[in-house]
């Protein structure tokens, strides 16, 4: 599903936002500590949190993204492997282990089966490979900005990532 959020009228993509923006509330909060806010500030930041996931960082998505970009290539399933550990840090280590390793199993898995479909058209009786045929599983984008911030964002969450694990300071 991960993949397809980047098509803005998608219901991977409403789907994916209507969840991130239900949950990131809740890891915001644990992250920050929610012993020490009242339940009003609670409530505040939830809410906050809540509005920039699901409209703010959604709009921004839609405008920095296009269908079978960046987003939907190696390195962003390797962003998102990081990013689902970086959400289960507080958690044992076989957990956070084993949700990022979902989360990286399950957008590979995505890649490839998009890439074996698009490799067959059943036009009637011809058997031809589609447009979109070797997009899925890239490593690189025509747009130099796009590779570069995609590399950029996949050093930083994993930079962090093995901060988490000790590996580095």
């Amino acid at each position: 599903m991960l993949p397809d959020i980047d098509s803005p009228n998608s219901r991977p993509n409403d789907m994916a936002f209507g969840l991130a923006s239900v949950l990131s509330p809740v890891f915001v909060l644990q992250g920050m500590g929610i012993n020490r806010f009242t339940s009003s500030q609670i409530i505040l930041i939830a809410l906050g949190v809540y509005v920039v996931v699901r409209y703010g960082i959604r709009r921004l998505m839609q405008e920095c993204s296009v269908h079978r970009g960046m987003f939907h290539s190696i390195p962003a399933a390797i962003i998102w492997g990081a990013l689902v550990y970086q959400a289960f840090r507080l958690s044992p280590a076989l957990i956070k282990n084993a949700a990022a390793a979902s989360a990286l199993v399950g957008f590979i898995t995505h890649l490839i089966i998009d890439e074996v479909f698009s490799f067959v058209t059943f036009d009637g009786m011809r058997i031809a490979p589609k447009k979109s045929f070797g997009t899925a599983l890239k490593f690189f984008s025509p747009s130099i900005l796009a590779t570069t911030t995609t590399y950029t964002l996949m050093v930083i969450v994993l930079y962090a990532c093995f901060r988490d694990m000790r590996i580095v300071r």
